[in-house]
This record gives C-alpha cells, structure tokens and sequence, in this order.
C-alpha cells in the first residue's frame, strides 16, 4: 500500500476554457480555438488539442500486489502460478479534480509450465475502464489481454540462447492504455505473432 502527497507535482494538463470548462485547441494559424469542427467547411487543417505543464498540489494512493507460488512439480516438470494486481488514484488537490494518464484497476495472472529446456507460459490481464479523467481527457473502455508463448533454450559453447513464439493480443480486443499520451487516436496493437531467438554471453 502507499499514498503519496506532493505540494508541486508536474503535469500535463489539458487546456479548458475557463468559462465553459471545454478544451481548447490550436488553428493551423496557431490562433487558440474552443470547437474542433472545421467551419463551414473550409478546408483547414485539423487542429491540435493544447496542453500545458504545470505544477499542482497532488494526492497519490493505492496498493500492488504480486505473488507466486508452486502448484505441482514431479518428474522433471512444474508448474507455476503468479497473480498480481495494482490500483492508484489521484487527484488535483487544488480542485479535486482527478489526474490525467492514471492507470485504472488491473488484475491477473499467469500459469507457467517447464520441462527440462521446454517452457510454456499463458498470460491474462484485465484492465477495468478508466473514468476518472479531468477535463478535456476521454475516457477509457476495460479491456483483457491474454498472451501466451513457448520457449526453447539452447546452450553451446558458453552462449546460452532461447528460441521463442510468442502470441500477443490472443482475443484481439480493442486496448486503449489510460497512462497514453495518443490513446484517442492510436489504440494498441492487436493480436500478433512474433518468432525469435534471444541469447546471452
């Protein structure tokens, strides 16, 4: 568990206008704009949403947890389990408000099993949508992300190495990472392969 307090922690706010609390924007003629349409249709290049550093008095707190234990082992084979799981919440204390690029609740697990040189491993994780943004930041949707991979190691004249596949994304689900800086436009990548060999020496 932790809770942290700052009296001045930089960061990265959205700009609003103070009058309507909507977020400001900058014009191709770096003139400042409250709306994003394009008027009338005129041809001009999408603006840009603004944002500004600033130091603000802060409260942190949440909890990690991680662990892992044994759950079998016998002729030359184990399986092992891992579950971990992390929360923070933030806020402006100034006005309240929460703090922007904060993950929200995620939990999960992984099961791992070896045989000699052999491994195998399938990974979850369940991120819950994240709706404590200040002003002028989206939300995001939960997702789940489930990995799985299988390595093989080799060794050979000192040079230890391990030939892997490694699938990511296995339910293709949509991931919108709440700690982005390019969330709204660029979501993560879906279900995908990698082939590899990694080594050490």
């Amino acid at each position: 568990m932790f809770y942290n307090r700052f009296s001045g922690f930089v960061a990265l706010l959205a700009s609003v206008d103070p009058a309507t609390g909507q977020p400001l924007f900058r014009d191709a003629d770096d003139r400042t704009s409250p709306a994003v349409a394009d008027p009338a249709g005129a041809g001009y290049a999408a603006p840009i949403q603004q944002y500004q550093y600033g130091a603000v008095p802060a409260t942190f707190y949440g909890l990690e947890l991680e662990g892992s234990a044994r759950v079998w082992q016998g002729s030359g084979q184990r399986v092992d389990v891992e579950l971990r799981g992390d929360y923070t919440r933030a806020k402006n204390r100034a006005t309240g408000a929460p703090l922007p690029r904060i993950a929200p609740l995620r939990y999960g697990g992984a099961a791992i099993y070896a045989r000699g040189v052999f491994s195998a491993r399938l990974d979850v994780l369940r991120a819950e949508a994240q709706r404590r943004v200040p002003a002028g930041e989206l939300s995001t949707d939960g997702y789940t992300l489930l990995d799985a991979s299988i390595a093989y190691r080799l060794r050979a004249r000192g040079v230890a190495g391990e030939v892997f596949l490694r699938i990511v994304n296995l339910l293709d689900d949509e991931i919108r990472y709440a700690t982005s800086f390019v969330r709204d436009i660029a979501p993560a990548g879906g279900r995908g392969v990698a082939i590899g060999l990694r080594t050490s020496f």
